[in-house]
């Protein structure tokens, strides 16, 4: 049995730069007017003629940065256009960027994960950054990048020696600060990560650091000391909605942590007003608990750009040729997590890909090799594709970094063995064992998702009790439901099993048939509310 993703926190997303740098976290809190620049056309000219002339790598990055111009970038787009179609050798970074600037489906980003490279998938990326390092060493954003890429090829040291650098040219830029604390997370430094950023003077001052601190709080088990303070800025209307939908989803999940579901829903009004891809994949995550439905524009519009959350909304409508595709680009853009390498391995499991699964859970083992989840489902694969010494290995290393989270999984899986090996009775004995497990540490939704494994496993090995295992199964993931269990049971018995609930909504549309119009409304409805209602004339 594989295991599932943990609880998702709101704590800071470490993004490459390029894309932080499109997002409204490093955008001014209170922008002032300033004088727009304007390009130099006699440089332009040049810099195109000298890409004519003599097309490298170099002509083209010095045409690139023209593309900031809006006036260039229709002749930047057709140079590129052409390089690219010319076998012009570029950088990947330069064709990522290329791509962007062209937006056509014609130009083809080459994507940077390749699994097959058993050194780093990310190897690449990694050589460009090198390069660019040694022609500007002191440019911290770089650093920030060039460390999110050493993490990924499993050189913490590395990583953390890149980040002081960056931290000592800019110790101030909350952009800096959240990346600094998200890597002290990464390696279980979480005490140190909410101390960093609850000490600094700008956290009080800053509503993204301020909301970085809730969270932070939250995942080191602490008290958070801006909660306060964060309730009034939300309601203070002193910053723009897209400055405080981090801060406000920060609350919400503080709330719905200590178990209060109803003032989670009202925090998540702000956040939901102008979400970011944070907040989009925090609202995914939380939907169940929240009652809330996905089915408005603004949310539909949001998720469907955020990679994390579209693939969670896709898997969970077992549409997993998008999940894969986007868990793919998520994992492109957190290559040092082990959440989307967990999330993408779960994926290819269900669409019936154990080799590409594991190879998977290889890339995400080597950024973080204690990540029990990865172990576990590492076990489960190595069992399935027949490599039993591996599958003992992996299931040892998880037992021996957390017992009680590890061990009912691993039972689960040793009982899938037992069973096609034709040990029926010690199979379902160990399956016993863990759906017992589960339920005794207050984990019923795992306890049904075992129950469908067991069935699972069943039908495949032709029990004349398979039937009845079905059964049961069903039972309980009608009575603790999760995605993954609605997944397996789909499959076996080819319907949904579970009941859709009736949803809130936070935004309605009132119609006005003396006007003919449509009329946004923001709030938390009633469960089941309609998205349009008539308005009493």
């Amino acid at each position: 049995m594989k295991a599932t993703l943990s609880k998702r926190r709101m704590i800071p997303k470490w993004r490459p730069v390029a894309k932080s740098l499109q997002s409204p976290e490093v955008a001014p809190l209170k922008p002032k007017p300033v004088d727009v620049p304007r390009p130099n056309a006699e440089e332009f000219e040049i810099a195109q003629m000298q890409f004519e002339k003599n097309p490298t790598a170099g002509h083209f990055g010095d045409l690139l940065a023209f593309s900031v111009f809006p006036e260039c970038v229709p002749a930047v787009r057709d140079i590129a256009k052409a390089a690219i179609s010319k076998g012009v050798s570029l950088s990947s970074a330069q064709r990522a960027i290329a791509g962007i600037v062209a937006a056509d489906a014609d130009i083809e980003v080459e994507p940077p994960l390749c699994l097959e490279d058993k050194k780093n998938p990310f190897s690449e990326l990694l050589q460009d950054h090198r390069r660019l390092l040694k022609a500007n060493p002191e440019n911290p954003l770089l650093l920030l990048d060039f460390a999110q890429l050493q993490l990924a090829g499993g050189n913490t040291k590395s990583a953390e020696k890149s980040l002081r650098l960056a931290q000592g040219m800019l110790p101030d830029h909350p952009l800096v600060l959240r990346t600094v604390a998200r890597f002290l997370v990464h390696v279980d430094k979480k005490y140190r990560a909410h101390a960093l950023i609850a000490s600094h003077p700008s956290t009080k001052l800053n509503p993204w650091l301020m909301a970085s601190e809730l969270a932070l709080a939250d995942v080191a088990g602490v008290k958070p000391k801006f909660y306060g303070a964060a309730k009034k800025v939300i309601d203070s209307g002193r910053f723009p909605d897209r400055h405080i939908a981090e801060l406000a989803a920060a609350i919400s999940s503080h709330q719905l942590s200590a178990g209060h579901p109803k003032e989670a829903r009202r925090s998540f009004t702000k956040a939901v007003l102008a979400p970011n891809d944070n907040v989009a994949a925090q609202i995914v995550t939380d939907q169940r608990d929240l009652n809330i439905s996905l089915n408005t524009q603004g949310l539909i519009q949001v998720i469907e750009a955020t990679h994390e959350a579209n693939a969670l909304v896709a898997a969970s409508r077992g549409q997993h040729s998008a999940a894969i595709k986007s868990a793919q680009a998520w994992l492109c853009e957190e290559p040092f997590s082990s959440r989307p390498a967990q999330f993408l391995s779960s994926v290819y499991v269900y669409n019936e890909d154990p080799q590409r699964a594991l190879e998977v859970a290889k890339v995400g083992l080597r950024a973080d090799p204690n990540e029990v989840g990865l172990l576990i489902n590492a076990c489960y694969l190595h069992a399935l594709l027949g490599d039993l010494e591996a599958s003992a290995a992996a299931g040892r290393r998880a037992v021996q970094l957390d017992r009680n989270l590890a061990l009912p999984f691993i039972y689960s899986t040793y009982g899938m063995l037992s069973i096609l090996a034709g040990d029926y009775e010690h199979g379902e004995s160990l399956y016993r064992d863990a759906m017992h497990d589960f339920e005794r540490t207050g984990r019923n939704a795992l306890k049904g998702l075992c129950a469908t494994f067991f069935a699972q496993t069943a039908v495949r090995a032709n029990l004349p009790k398979a039937e009845d295992i079905l059964q049961e199964a069903i039972e309980l993931v009608r009575k603790y439901p999760c995605p993954e269990s609605v997944t397996v049971l789909s499959k076996l018995t080819k319907r949904e099993n579970l009941p859709v609930s009736r949803m809130r909504l936070f935004e309605q549309y009132v119609y006005h048939p003396s006007t003919n119009t449509l009329v946004r409304t923001s709030g938390v409805t009633s469960p089941g509310a309609p998205l349009i209602i008539w308005a009493n004339e």
